[in-house]
């Protein structure tokens, strides 16, 4: 059987003065963990042997919405994913060999942290893997999905029709920056397609368009924000510069962020914030750390208790 999210670690990592995480105090521990471990059963991934995977030269293209191969389709946990460049790419080859969500372990704390009718934001949503899992669950109303590369958001749109989930969650091919525009790709691999950087030229140009959330909140009727999740790979401080507006009027209590303490890409280390502006930004929010997670990139960050 897979191993269930039973309780919240009750432990501190090397390095990280950080407490042991709990559960906020208004669920109550012992209630969050019987919930963590009734979403962790309800989605958990079957146990079952690696596939050995065909190599080939080069990744697939995504067939057309309704030709979808049945050799592309695995299923991860209680869901199904369309992976078709799961031969040569790491992150869809994972997908497809373990059946089992990336970060589960971190999405199990998560999912009890959310409240009824949950309103998520998913920047950075690659092919759905967070989108997916959050808006399968019966509490989770709406997630707002931003994948910035029309390549992997095709294969998200189709993730999400796939497992009929459009009502729930709501795709948008933009990038979210400090202002609206264009922004380049500084680093962009098929074959690693979590890996990709965008940055924003001097000249303004670029090929990927670009908006503020302080901008684009209303036009996408926002109402509330009960959790963010942000993974950008180096753009996290110029995310935040574009949505202070947005963060102080719905305040959404909790905060996933990957954090490195230096861009982990060296050739680019240089057109990138260093953690700690990451960390300023959240505390200059209102925001204060709950977690560092085991993986040593992922941190929770939740509404800071008193003035700022």
């Amino acid at each position: 059987m897979e191993k269930l999210c039973l309780t919240a670690p009750q432990r501190t990592h090397p390095g990280a003065n950080i407490a042991p995480f709990s559960p906020p105090t208004e669920l109550g521990l012992s209630a969050a963990a019987e919930e963590t471990s009734a979403v962790c059963r309800k989605i958990s991934p079957p146990r079952t042997t690696p596939l050995q995977l065909d190599k080939v030269k080069k990744a697939k293209v995504a067939e057309p919405a309704g030709t979808l191969p049945e050799k592309d389709i695995f299923p991860v946990g209680n869901l199904k994913f369309y992976l078709p460049n799961h031969r040569t790419e790491s992150y869809q080859g994972t997908l497809a060999r373990t059946h089992r969500f990336h970060e589960f372990d971190v999405l199990c704390e998560i999912a009890p942290l959310l409240p009824e009718h949950a309103v998520i934001l998913d920047i950075g949503a690659n092919i759905g893997n967070h989108s997916l899992f959050f808006g399968a669950q019966e509490k989770v109303e709406r997630v707002i999905a931003f994948e910035p590369i029309p390549e992997t958001f095709e294969i998200l749109q189709k993730n999400v029709q796939l497992n009929d989930l459009q009502s729930k969650i709501d795709g948008h091919n933009i990038a979210l920056g400090e202002e609206d525009g264009q922004l380049a790709i500084a680093w962009y691999s098929p074959d690693c397609t979590d890996c990709t950087v965008l940055k924003r030229e001097k000249d303004g140009t670029g090929t990927i368009p670009a908006r503020k959330l302080d901008s684009l909140a209303g036009e996408l009727g926002m109402d509330r924000i009960d959790f963010v999740k942000l993974d950008v790979e180096g753009f996290e401080s110029f995310v935040f510069a574009g949505a202070r507006e947005t963060f102080e009027k719905f305040k959404p209590p909790y905060v996933q962020v990957e954090i490195y303490e230096v861009h982990p890409i060296k050739a680019l280390r240089n057109q990138f914030p260093r953690g700690d502006a990451i960390r300023n930004a959240l505390r200059d929010m209102g925001y204060e750390l709950k977690k560092k997670f085991p993986d040593g990139r992922n941190y929770l960050y939740g509404r800071a208790e008193g003035p700022k």
